[in-house]
Order: structure tokens, then C-alpha cells, then sequence
């Protein structure tokens, strides 16, 4: 049953072969910084993906797609699909998350950065003089997907408060939270429940787990990625899975409730 699959996947999901059909892949939000250069062999960073059935890797440096690119291209080399992309601020000064297909180069991104006021020459914490939702249409126009950064931090769409027009788009599907749904900062409780008028929403967006990774280890907890569940690893797949968020994603924190509720 699908109870059975999901824990094959998830412990053995090296095994290519047990996979289901409605298997979960796990994503993260891979800040790669100068830190992990210096004393990070790339190997240690493979390790912790597979020890964690991590099967796809989002890279996102901040307002960069060459840094690491090199990153990118040993961890495909060794099977883990990766959907490369980068950390941008928008002209409210809030942090979005950009991830693109597996299939695109870093010359096509940085044009795509080009084309959001952004460059490779400029101050790579600089923010763009588009606003979130015209950034949004942008990045729907290049085939990409985004989701709200660290929404109750600094930068994060809740946290700057008066962003309830950008909040209540259809435009923005998935929010990043730094833990589990139990866990929210009690200021912002209402607003992620969606009880709050101001800032109520026709239809909930994702929420999801990533992470800054600033050392292998970091890769190891609940926080640093989130389940998603696709047929296969690809990024029409993971688009399409954000269509669905009450089926097909799970922070790690819900692994076992989803057993007990969705899979029996």
C-alpha cells in the first residue's frame, strides 16, 4: 500500500527500482558560500544528500548563479538532480527564492537575472527595482517557479509587514517557514492558519522547509528540506506538485501524522 512505498522510499530510496510511482523527493535551498569553498570538500556535501535521501538539490546563492556552479555540476555527475537558481530581493526589499529546470546553463541564468534588473556586476545583495509581482510574471515567462524566503525573518514577506496585496496573489504558491507548522512565531499565527482578514487568502500557499547550508551537517535536519511527492524527479514534476500542496507536500515534521492520515 502507499503506507509501505513511503517507507521504502524514504529508507531506501537509493534503490531505484522500489520507487513508486507517487514517490516523495526531497528538496533544499542550497546557499553555497565562501565557507563551504574553503573547508568543504565537495564529498561530504554528496554524503549528507544521500544519507538523507535527498534526491534534488536547490542551489540558490544570493543575487549569484556562477559560484556555484562547479557545486552543480559534481552533484549531478553523482545522481542528485539539481535545479539551480539564486536568492534575490525584490524592490519591497523582500526575499524570493528563483529555481529553474535542471536543463538550464548559468549563461541562460544570468540572463534571466539580467532580464530581472539584476547583473552580474552589481552588488549581489542589491535589490531589484521590480517589485515582487513583476518579478513573479518574469519568472513565469522564463518557465521558473519561486517561492516567499524565510517569511517571519528579516527580508521575509510577514516581517516587513504592509505586503498584504503581494500575500494574496495566485501568484505566490510557496512560502518557506523555518520549522514545523506548531512552531510559527504566535505573531504570524493567524496569517499561516489564514484566520486573519487582512491577510486571507482564497486558497493557502505551500509552506515548506529550506535552509542555508553552511556545512555538510547542516543537511541532516528536518528543517533543511521538505517532501514532495512527483512520479519523477523533474522540474515540470515539481511545478505541477505545487499545484496540489495538500497532497503532495509535507514538511518533515508531518512525516508521521501523513502516514496515519493521507497514506493508509
Amino acid at each position: 500500500n502507499h503506507k509501505d512505498m513511503m517507507q521504502i522510499l524514504i529508507k531506501n530510496s537509493v534503490h531505484e527500482a522500489v520507487l513508486p510511482q507517487q514517490g516523495f523527493i526531497l528538496l533544499i535551498e542550497f546557499v553555497y558560500g565562501l565557507f563551504v569553498t574553503m573547508v568543504c570538500p565537495y564529498q561530504n556535501i554528496l554524503k549528507h544528500c544521500l544519507d538523507n535521501d535527498i534526491k534534488i538539490v536547490g542551489l540558490a546563492d544570493h543575487g549569484s548563479v556562477t559560484s556555484s556552479e562547479s557545486l552543480r555540476e559534481y552533484l549531478s555527475e553523482h545522481g542528485i538532480v539539481v535545479f539551480p537558481g539564486f536568492e534575490i530581493s525584490t524592490a519591497e526589499k523582500i526575499h524570493i527564492v528563483c529555481l529553474f529546470s535542471d536543463e538550464l546553463d548559468f549563461v541562460k541564468l544570468n540572463q534571466i537575472l539580467g532580464d530581472l534588473g539584476l547583473s552580474q556586476t552589481s552588488n549581489e545583495t542589491e535589490p531589484s527595482e521590480l517589485s515582487c509581482l513583476e518579478i513573479a510574471e518574469k519568472i513565469e515567462k522564463h518557465g521558473g517557479f519561486w517561492y516567499a524566503a524565510h517569511i517571519t525573518n528579516d527580508n521575509g514577506i510577514l516581517k516587513i509587514h504592509q505586503m498584504q496585496h503581494i500575500w494574496k496573489s495566485d501568484k505566490l504558491v510557496a512560502a518557506q517557514i523555518p520549522g514545523g507548522l506548531d512552531e510559527i512565531d504566535p505573531d504570524y499565527k493567524n496569517i499561516i492558519n489564514n484566520t486573519d482578514k487582512i491577510y486571507f487568502r482564497n486558497r493557502k500557499p505551500a509552506y515548506i522547509n529550506a535552509s542555508d547550508i553552511e556545512s555538510p551537517e547542516d543537511l541532516d535536519k528536518d528543517n533543511a528540506s521538505v517532501l514532495i511527492k512527483m512520479s519523477s524527479p523533474t522540474f515540470d514534476n515539481f511545478r505541477m506538485a505545487f499545484k496540489d500542496p495538500e497532497s503532495r507536500i509535507r514538511l518533515n515534521s508531518e512525516r508521521e501524522n501523513s502516514y496515519q492520515s493521507s497514506f493508509q
